[in-house]
C-alpha cells in the first residue's frame, strides 16, 4: 500500500491512487502544464496528466537511484540529479536527455532553481554547494559546508537557504561574486530532514527529527502579490474561476522544450505553414537515415559511395567513346559520298 502515491484533500481524505507511480523516491508538479512528475527507485522518470488521469510519458534514465528532483518554471524541463553526480535535464517528448551537465564529483543531495530559470544551484555530498548558469551551463561559483547539504530552498527574494545537519545557513545574493558571508545562521535541535519558504511571509518552516519549526527571515518574501498570478486572500468562489482558467489556458506537454519562446514562435505561424515546416522535417529525418544507413560486412556505406562513383566515371567514359565512334561514323559517310574515300583509308 506504501509503496503508490496517493492525492488527498484538505480534510484528509483520499481522492485518488496512482498505481503507476511505483516506488517513488521524487516527486513534482507542474502547475501550468498539470502534470505530476515522479521518479522511482529503478530510475523510471513517469509524467501522469492530472487534468484527464492519463499517463503522459514512461522514460528509463539509465541512472539509478535519485533522490533530487525538481523543475524549471519558465520552461518546464525536469532537472534529476544522479548518484554519480550528474545533473540531466528532461522532457516527456524525448527518451533522451537533453542536456547532462557534471556538476560534482559525488552524489547530489539537493537541487533548486530560481524563478526566473536562469541559475540553478546544486549541493552534493562532496560538503560543495554551487550555482549554475542555465544559459551557458557554466559554474558561477560555489560555497564549502561543514556537512552536505541535504536540503536547500529559494525565497520569492532570492534568498538562499542551505540546510546541513543541524544547521541552516542564509546567503542574501547568492548568483552574486560575494559567497563567503552568510545573511543568518540557526542551529535546530535534531537533524534537518526539510526546509521551504513561506510564499508571502518572511518565515522560513524547519522539518526536522525533533518535529516543525519556523524562524523569521527579514526580506525573504515578495511584499508586492500579483493577483492574476497567486491571490492568498481570494474567496472560494474566486478560486474555482481561478482552477477553471488554469484548465483552459493549460500549456500541452507537446510544447515543453529549452527554448521557452518556442509557444510565441507556433503561435504565430499559419496552418499552412506549419504542415509545410512539418513535411521538411520529414524529408530532413528521410535524408538523415539514409545517410546514417550502414550494412554488414564489405557492403558498408562508404563502400557503396566508392562503387556508385566509380560507375559514373565508367558511364562517363563509355559515353565519350560511343560518341567518338558515331562522329567517325559519319565522317566515313561523309567521304564515301564525296569520293575522297580510298581502300587503304581503312588502315589509317
Amino acid at each position: 500500500m506504501s509503496s503508490y502515491v496517493y492525492i488527498y484533500d484538505k480534510q484528509g481524505i483520499e481522492l485518488h491512487c496512482l498505481k503507476t507511480h511505483h516506488q517513488v523516491c521524487g516527486l513534482d508538479f507542474l502547475p501550468y502544464h498539470f502534470l505530476l512528475v515522479s521518479v522511482n527507485k529503478r530510475g523510471f522518470l513517469q509524467y501522469t496528466d492530472t487534468s484527464t488521469g492519463e499517463q503522459i510519458a514512461s522514460i528509463c534514465t539509465r541512472l539509478g537511484r535519485t533522490h533530487c528532483l525538481t523543475h524549471n518554471t519558465h520552461n518546464g524541463i525536469v532537472h534529476v540529479g544522479h548518484s554519480n553526480g550528474t545533473v540531466t535535464l528532461w522532457s516527456p517528448n524525448t527518451p533522451e536527455p537533453l542536456v547532462k551537465m557534471l556538476c560534482h564529483r559525488g552524489p547530489i543531495k539537493s537541487m533548486v532553481i530560481d524563478s526566473d530559470g536562469q541559475y540553478m544551484i546544486t549541493g552534493g555530498v562532496d560538503s560543495k554547494v554551487r550555482i549554475w548558469d542555465v544559459r551557458t551551463y557554466k559554474s558561477l561559483g560555489e560555497i564549502k559546508t561543514f556537512s552536505p547539504a541535504t536540503t536547500m530552498c529559494l525565497s520569492q527574494r532570492n534568498i538562499l537557504a542551505i540546510g546541513s545537519g543541524r544547521k541552516i545557513v542564509t546567503y542574501h545574493e547568492p548568483f552574486s561574486k560575494d559567497l563567503h558571508t552568510p545573511f543568518m545562521k540557526h542551529y535546530c535541535d535534531d537533524v534537518i530532514n526539510s526546509i521551504e519558504f513561506c510564499p508571502y511571509e518572511d518565515v522560513l518552516g524547519i522539518g526536522h527529527g525533533a518535529g516543525f519549526s519556523s524562524i523569521l527571515i527579514p526580506g525573504s518574501a515578495e511584499p508586492n502579490i500579483d493577483s492574476l498570478e497567486a491571490n492568498p486572500y481570494q474567496t472560494k468562489s474566486q478560486r474555482r474561476e481561478h482552477e477553471v482558467k488554469m484548465l483552459l489556458e493549460k500549456i500541452q506537454s507537446e510544447l515543453i522544450s529549452l527554448k521557452a519562446d518556442s509557444i510565441k514562435n507556433i503561435a504565430d505561424m499559419t496552418q499552412e505553414e506549419l504542415v509545410m515546416l512539418k513535411q521538411k522535417e520529414e524529408e530532413a529525418v528521410k535524408t538523415a537515415k539514409r545517410a546514417d544507413f550502414r550494412k554488414r560486412g564489405k557492403s558498408g556505406a562508404l563502400k557503396q559511395i566508392n562503387t556508385m562513383e566509380k560507375r559514373a566515371k565508367k558511364q562517363e567514359i563509355s559515353f565519350k567513346k560511343q560518341k567518338e565512334a558515331r562522329k567517325n561514323a559519319i565522317l566515313k559517310k561523309k567521304r564515301i559520298l564525296e569520293g575522297n574515300y580510298s581502300v587503304l583509308d581503312r588502315f589509317k
